[in-house]
């Protein structure tokens, strides 16, 4: 299945599934200057507007802000400081679906403003597994 196929029928079963309020997620696949696996990414959501923080695999420190357009589409605007204290800043697009797992997955599409010398890139990343027989 086509990754439009996922998001469209994500959007089917409604905005509840696609938050991502206190979910972390790792990269699945990689650009070519992306953070390594080794980052995690952890999202609030409220309404639309989305905020978060990241680090590890070679990230101190990172912060997102941004807003999600539609069901299945957010709008991100992120910036941090690496472990050799290099600022870096950026903004992103992604596409979110659900994957057969159940799991979240979003594809971003960068575009580095500050730091990063390298030309826009594609990463891939999914949700941390979650226990879904908790009910604690």
């Amino acid at each position: 299945m086509h990754q439009n196929d996922h998001a469209h029928t994500a959007g089917e079963a409604g905005l509840d599934k696609m938050n991502l309020n206190n979910k972390r997620f790792r990269l699945k696949q990689k650009g070519k200057d992306s953070p390594s696996a080794n980052t995690v990414f952890q999202y609030q959501q409220e309404g639309s507007a989305i905020r978060g923080v990241f680090c590890g695999g070679g990230i101190s420190n990172g912060f997102i802000l941004g807003r999600k357009v539609s069901e299945t589409e957010v709008e991100l605007l992120h910036q941090y400081i690496t472990t050799d204290k290099q600022l870096i800043a950026g903004e992103s697009r992604g596409l979110i679906w659900i994957n057969e797992d159940g799991l979240l997955e979003i594809q971003f599409t960068w575009k580095w403003t500050k730091g990063a010398e390298c030309p826009d890139q594609i990463d891939h990343y999914v949700e941390e597994c979650r226990n879904r027989n908790s009910n604690k």
